[in-house]
């Protein structure tokens, strides 16, 4: 994403700080540009807007688990589960793999 995304997602922030969707967006903004902790600081600011975000959590997994951080990713996993039940299956299966992988 360009320069002018993130800025006009900060000014979309400016105007509603409390805007999870624009917190996602940053996040993504940061993402592709490979700026990971700020990534995952703009993620979970929107899940903890909104912790019912799914797709705020879902975009909040890639990031943790590239910064190798376990218990992070148990806890992402755990909530996704929890949000959606019908995709618990696919959550379950990336638990176990992640699980295994820190033994």
């Amino acid at each position: 994403m360009s320069h002018r995304n993130e800025k006009t997602t900060w000014d979309a922030i400016e105007v509603n700080p409390r805007d999870a969707q624009a917190w996602t967006r940053l996040g993504h903004v940061f993402q592709t540009k490979g700026r990971l902790v700020e990534a995952e600081v703009a993620f979970r600011k929107a899940t903890q807007l909104n912790p019912n975000s799914f797709k705020a959590w879902e975009s909040l997994l890639p990031v943790i688990s590239l910064r190798h951080k376990y218990e992070d990713t148990i806890e992402v996993l755990t909530t996704l589960i929890r949000l959606k039940p019908d995709r618990a299956g696919e959550y379950r299966k990336l638990l176990e793999i992640t699980k295994h992988m820190y033994k």
